[in-house]
């Protein structure tokens, strides 16, 4: 069992369904309102926030998931066309940068692409 691709196939099911996703913030309740995207009232969530809720989902609460929240932020952008400098802008920055101006479509297209790079790798270049 490898968490990362199990989080990062949760984020895929999360994000599939185009009313679940959101820009701007992490996550959102369902009156529109920004929440915590491990809150039990978030309904919808950025790509940033998709990712944290389902390490949380995969791995419980606490520091580990958000730690491996962050290696998965990591890996995702590290797997793209559009990965950038992490000195200049965080990996968080960068996805969150992809969800709010390129849509969900790049989204889904991003979390895909990282799925098919570790099980093309088994894994093998995750940090």
């Amino acid at each position: 069992m490898n968490p990362i691709l199990d989080i990062l196939k949760r984020t895929c099911a999360i994000l599939d369904d185009r009313r679940r996703w959101t820009t701007k913030v992490y996550a959102r309740d369902s009156r529109g309102l920004e929440c915590l995207p491990v809150a039990s009232s978030a309904v919808c969530w950025c790509a940033v926030g998709a990712i944290q809720k389902a390490a949380a989902d995969v791995l419980g609460a606490g520091d580990e998931a958000w730690d491996v929240a962050d290696a998965v932020i990591a890996y995702v952008v590290e797997c793209s066309d559009d990965a950038g400098d992490p000195d200049v802008m965080s990996y968080e920055s960068q996805i969150a940068d992809i969800n709010d101006r390129q849509g969900h479509a790049a989204v889904l297209r991003l979390m895909a692409g990282a799925v098919a790079h570790l099980e093309m790798t088994g894994g093998a270049d995750v940090r």
